[in-house]
């Protein structure tokens, strides 16, 4: 294939994904004054598929975060299976109403037990000062399909997708910036080593993406979604064998179990201060970026150094920055700053638990573990895709964009018997002190983000709880914007300051110290704006 009839064909996925979008908003019902809670939130979710799809489609259409748009294409097969799992509910029964009574009680009780100051909760689990958002009926709800979903409604999945139910593993990566995930923008063929997706990897992101879309509007079988069909396979080549064992449908799965605090959340008018204050924060977040942006990058130019291990991360992060930023300015998509910020509040909690103990041996030893772990989820993926699809040449063509060689990804460090097992995300966060007022905010703070990221009950009623001065429109609130601003700040910084002393040794630059003091002061005073707004730490 030429490099013209590539570019071309990732022209025609690109074009035909939009194609999905365009027919995606017709007909979109709006919120009214006559609908009831579970009606409105069944509205919000279906004008969330919309914004979340309209957003990958952008950032594969320029290229850009790679690992952003899997992980927006993630939350989109979860919102479908949601959609199908919701549907089959008995008549009498509201779950999305139960299901934002149990993701309530859950960030109240993370409070409770975290010992936090949260002054505006009743904000945070209720944005919109509507009556009718105050009071979720506990009842059955929502499973969870935020994990395990490519076993346990693997049926589901392909049915919606057309894709080998593992490949959702791979989006998942996307969303913990795993690198298995950022090995995925390593190719030859990517426009930006550590930022732009592999072609293959572009055509399963727009196909899952806009087939989950389709599910979720109830157009599965039109002309667009055949269209994107037809553009996308011919590029990732994955096709889909007979499933073998028992079949694994989301309806099938069991309901939580309802929620035992029924309290009214009453949702105030944000003061109109708000405002300006989050003008002020994002002014202050710009100020990061362009720390972030002036620093040395030894990864591009004719001169360029390129150590995969430390440019992958270093170079996803700077991208996932910009269009975190980027998204909280009037007239952008509501959900992609908070999916954005999650991540690198996971990924720099990660590295400074990596770099916390500077011995030698504790070094080696928790890279080790970092780097074996992400092996060790690569080689399973390889094998459980194996078995859903014919054509071992798509596999390789995703999972190995340099081809098979020693490269750190695709070599384990310690035997078998000495299993990798990194801390979780949540061990990362609750070690991380963040060096402000409450510093064991960051636990809280990723739960809330995961709201939104998910698109859940409460993420969708956060995605439209502000007005947009300049558009009118709805956008997302005050408080999850501003999180949403100083933790991908935060993020950042520790990213930075966990690979920037590595890649300078490696590329012989000077010393970053006196940088690294200027951008943690730079997130510092992001974090004293923002949390005038979001009232944590």
């Amino acid at each position: 294939m030429t490099q013209y009839e590539e570019r071309a064909e990732i022209s025609a996925y690109v074009t035909a994904l939009n194609e999905v979008v365009i027919r995606a908003d017709e007909g979109l019902e709006v919120v009214t004054g006559d609908d009831d809670l579970e009606q409105a939130l069944g509205k919000l979710a279906q004008l969330s598929a919309i914004y979340r799809v309209d957003d990958v489609y952008t950032i594969l259409a320029q290229r850009e975060s790679a690992l952003l748009a899997g992980s927006l294409t993630r939350s989109l097969v979860e919102s479908a299976l949601a959609e199908k799992w919701f549907n089959s509910r008995p008549v009498n029964e509201a779950p999305r109403s139960a299901t934002l009574a149990a993701e309530r009680q859950n960030i109240a009780d993370t409070v409770s037990a975290s010992g936090l100051s949260v002054p505006n909760l009743h904000r945070w689990n209720n944005p919109i000062p509507d009556g009718r958002f105050s009071i979720a009926t506990p009842g059955l709800a929502l499973p969870n399909v935020q994990a395990g979903i490519s076993r346990n409604a693997s049926s589901s999945i392909e049915s919606i997708i057309l894709l080998p139910a593992p490949l959702v593993d791979v989006l998942g990566m996307c969303s913990h910036v795993n690198h298995t995930a950022t090995w995925l923008t390593a190719g030859d063929a990517s426009k930006e080593i550590g930022v732009s997706a592999s072609p293959e990897f572009a055509a399963i992101m727009a196909q899952s993406a806009g087939l989950s879309t389709a599910s979720i509007r109830g157009f599965n079988h039109e002309g667009p979604t055949l269209d994107l069909l037809a553009a996308t396979t011919s590029v990732h080549d994955f096709d889909l064998v007979a499933p073998l064992g028992k079949v694994k449908h989301v309806e099938a799965l069991r309901p939580r179990q309802p929620s035992s605090d029924s309290r009214a959340w009453f949702g105030a008018e944000s003061p109109a201060i708000l405002d300006d204050l989050l003008h002020e924060t994002r002014e202050k977040a710009l100020d990061v970026w362009r720390l972030v942006n002036e620093a040395p990058n030894p990864f591009s130019g004719p001169n360029k150094v390129v150590n995969l291990t430390s440019a992958l991360p270093y170079l996803a992060a700077r991208d996932l920055l910009l269009l975190t930023i980027r998204s909280t300015f009037e007239g952008c998509s509501p959900l992609m700053a908070p999916t954005g910020a999650r991540m690198l509040l996971e990924q720099g909690s990660e590295l400074a638990w990596r770099f916390s103990d500077s011995s030698d041996s504790e070094l080696v030893k928790r890279y080790q573990a970092h780097m074996d772990d992400a092996t060790d989820r690569k080689k399973a993926l390889e094998n459980r895709l194996r078995t859903r699809t014919s054509s071992a040449a798509a596999i390789e063509k995703l999972l190995y964009p340099r081809g098979r060689g020693s490269f750190a990804i695709d070599t384990r460090r310690m035997p078998d018997s000495q299993p990798a097992e990194p801390p979780s995300p949540q061990e990362h966060l609750n070690e991380l002190s963040l060096g402000v007022a409450e510093p064991n905010w960051g636990e809280l703070a990723y739960k809330l983000l995961t709201q939104a990221a998910h698109a859940t009950p409460l993420g969708v009623l956060h995605s439209v709880a502000r007005i947009d001065r300049s558009s009118g429109q709805p956008s997302l609130s005050h408080e999850m914007t501003a999180l949403s601003l100083d933790t991908a700040c935060i993020g950042a910084a520790l990213v930075m300051r966990g690979l920037s002393p590595l890649i300078t040794n490696q590329a012989g630059l000077p010393s970053p110290l006196d940088w690294l003091l200027e951008l943690f002061q730079a997130a510092g005073d992001v974090h004293n704006n923002a949390q005038r707004i979001h009232c944590l730490g």
